[in-house]
C-alpha cells in the first residue's frame, strides 16, 4: 500500500459520526474500544445486539485511516463464516466510503485484510507451504469409530473402567459414548500443550486410550489428511 495522509482521531470520529451515521460520542464504551492505542490489548465484554461488528469493523478502520497500519499485517478472527463475511463486507464498504469521501487517489488494498475463522485461516496458510486436506468432524468421528471397531476396542473393560471413572460413573460406555469421550480427551491434549510422551510413561490401565489416539494419528497422517485438532496444532507451530 503507497503512504497517503493520515486523519487524526478527531476527523475519523466525525467521519463515523457524519458519514457512517454511527453514534460513539454518547457510547464511551464503544468509543474508547475502537479509539485505543495500536498497542493496548483489550478484552471486551458484549451480549448479543449490543454493537461487536460495529466496533470491531471501526477498529479496523482506525488502524488503516488513523494509524496507518498496513491491512496485510492486519488479522480478525471469529466463530463463523457467515461472520466473517458480514465482518469483511462491512469493512470493505465503509472503507470505501472513508476513501470517497477523503478523495484518496491511492491503491489501499482493502482485500488483504486477513478476516475469517480461525480454522479457515490456517487452512488457508498451510495450503501455501503444503498440499492437505481438512475433515470434518463427522469425517473424523467415523475414522475413530473404524479404529474402535477394527481393533474392538470398545469391548476392552480397561477402556471402559477409565472412561468411566473419568466421568464419574455418569453415561454410558456404547462405542459412541467412548468415540465422543477419545475425541474430548485427545483435544485436550492438544490444546492444554500437555506432555504426550510423559503422559504415556505415567500411564498404567488407561495406557489403551493412548494406543488409540496414536492409531488414529496414524491413520490420518497416512491418507495425508488433518482434523481441526491438527490444523489448529499445526498453525500455531508455524
Amino acid at each position: 500500500m503507497e503512504e497517503f495522509m493520515m486523519i487524526s482521531e478527531d476527523e475519523f470520529i466525525n467521519i463515523i459520526e457524519g458519514l457512517l451515521k454511527r453514534d460513539v460520542k454518547d457510547n464511551l464504551n464503544q468509543k474508547n474500544s475502537i479509539m485505543a492505542s495500536v498497542d493496548e490489548n483489550q478484552y471486551l465484554v458484549a451480549g448479543p445486539g449490543s454493537g461487536k461488528t460495529t466496533v470491531l469493523v471501526l477498529k479496523i478502520l482506525k488502524y488503516i485511516f488513523v494509524d496507518d497500519i498496513n491491512p496485510e499485517n492486519i488479522v480478525v478472527t471469529t466463530f463463523t463464516k457467515k461472520a466473517a463475511r458480514e465482518l469483511k463486507d462491512r469493512t470493505i464498504r465503509w472503507a470505501n466510503i472513508i476513501i470517497k469521501h477523503l478523495s484518496l487517489e491511492e491503491n489501499i488494498d482493502l482485500d488483504s485484510v486477513i478476516i475469517g475463522t480461525l480454522d479457515s485461516i490456517a487452512e488457508e496458510y498451510l495450503s501455501d507451504i503444503s498440499p492437505v486436506e481438512i475433515i470434518d468432524d463427522l469425517a473424523s468421528s467415523a475414522i475413530m469409530m473404524q479404529v474402535l471397531l477394527n481393533n474392538q476396542y470398545d469391548k476392552d473393560k480397561r477402556l471402559k473402567q477409565f472412561v468411566k471413572k473419568m466421568k464419574n460413573n455418569q453415561g454410558g460406555s456404547s462405542a459412541s459414548d467412548l468415540n465422543n469421550f477419545i475425541h474430548n480427551f485427545r483435544e485436550r491434549i492438544y490444546y492444554d500443550m500437555v506432555d504426550y510422551e510423559r503422559l504415556i510413561a505415567n500411564a498404567n490401565r488407561e495406557k489403551i486410550i493412548y494406543d488409540i489416539i496414536d492409531e488414529y494419528d496414524n491413520q490420518l497422517k497416512q491418507r495425508n489428511i488433518m482434523d481441526y485438532v491438527m490444523l489448529e496444532t499445526k498453525f500455531y507451530e508455524l
